[in-house]
């Protein structure tokens, strides 16, 4: 399971991804370098910049990107996951219902521009703040799966061979030829 949380490291404050496995625990990934800055989410006065680089990581035989909320906008991560060969672009968010279009627009233009799976979840808070809408996006860009109130949790089967493939297509191939 990839997550967010807020920690401490020395005196910084982050927003710190990580991957939770039941062999090691909450295993530190990257820390959120986008902060928006806006009434209900000031994040650039709680937290610090964390990593500017977005590398891939491995859990078990996957690679994958992490970009955390609003580093779902910073289009230039999709050029290097593409470069780097992960598999899946995951992004953990904590936005509201009334977005969900324009997030899911973020999230298609990442499978398609990363050729990998776009895989995010969203907070459900209680009073109306985060909306819980999630997906499953392919690399072609087809949505197979968005979460709701009604379906809290979504799972599909995916084909990583769907990657290999998409690399080879349009638009990928425009931009890995050198």
């Amino acid at each position: 399971m990839v997550g967010t949380r807020p920690v401490r490291v020395g005196r910084r404050r982050l927003n710190q991804g990580y991957l939770w496995s039941r062999g090691a625990g909450a295993t530190p990934l990257r820390s959120k370098y986008f902060l928006p800055q806006e009434r209900g989410s000031w994040e650039a006065t709680w937290y610090q910049r964390g990593d500017p680089g977005f590398p891939a990581f491995r859990a078990g035989p996957v690679s994958f990107g992490l970009n955390i909320c609003t580093e779902l906008w910073a289009l230039e991560t999709y050029a290097v996951y593409a470069a780097l060969g992960v598999e899946l672009v995951l992004s953990p968010r904590a936005t509201a219902s009334a977005t969900t279009a324009k997030w899911l627009a973020a999230g298609v233009v990442a499978a398609v521009r990363a050729g990998a799976f776009s895989l995010s979840s969203n907070r459900v808070d209680p009073s109306g703040a985060c909306g819980g809408r999630g997906w499953i996006i392919d690399p072609a860009g087809e949505v197979l799966a968005v979460t709701s109130p009604d379906e809290p949790f979504a799972t599909r089967d995916i084909d990583l061979s769907m990657v290999a493939r998409a690399r080879e297509s349009y638009p990928r191939y425009v931009f890995g030829r050198s």
